[in-house]
């Protein structure tokens, strides 16, 4: 069974190589081979299915988008790539307050996501929240980011939202 869910596996066909793979660990539970195809292959699966969210997302389909998005959440609640593309789902419907709260999951399971401090300071931008707006757009720049523009944007705003920031 795990020869054959290798070969599958090498063909990209996901769901016949977790079908084989699920059935050699019925047969061998113990064997490391088998788990460590089958961590692939389950890896293998949430990435095309971030692929398939983020095409959703691309074209403007956000209904889909969010329920691929949360399935892949309820199998993976540590999925940090899940939370940073269903933000930017909310963030496309205006839905600011979820947008944040699914931000802050992605920072909270990846440190390769540090653009989300940046979507969680354009957030609160958008609430008016400015206090936070700027605490956000800060820690963004205290993670070194490269993106030139999206620092030049921060460094402007903040000095923009100087004088509404409570101290």
């Amino acid at each position: 069974m795990y020869y054959i869910a290798l070969a599958y596996s090498n063909l990209d066909d996901i769901t016949n190589a977790k079908t084989y793979t699920q059935k050699a660990i019925a047969i061998t539970p113990n064997d490391s081979k088998i788990k460590e195809l089958n961590t692939y292959i389950l890896d293998a699966e949430k990435s095309k299915q971030l692929e398939q969210a983020f095409d959703l997302y691309e074209k403007n389909n956000f209904v889909q988008a969010l329920t691929l998005l949360n399935t892949i959440i309820a199998k993976d609640p540590k999925c940090a790539h899940a939370y940073f593309y269903r933000g930017m789902v909310y963030d496309a419907q205006k839905r600011y307050n979820e947008a944040i709260s699914s931000y802050l999951n992605s920072v909270k399971y990846t440190n390769e996501l540090n653009v989300a401090y940046y979507s969680i300071g354009v957030d609160y931008d958008y609430l008016k929240n400015y206090t936070q707006a700027s605490n956000y757009y800060r820690k963004y720049l205290s993670t070194k980011p490269t993106e030139q523009e999206y620092i030049d944007f921060v460094n402007n705003r903040l000095k923009e939202l100087a004088p509404y920031v409570k101290k």
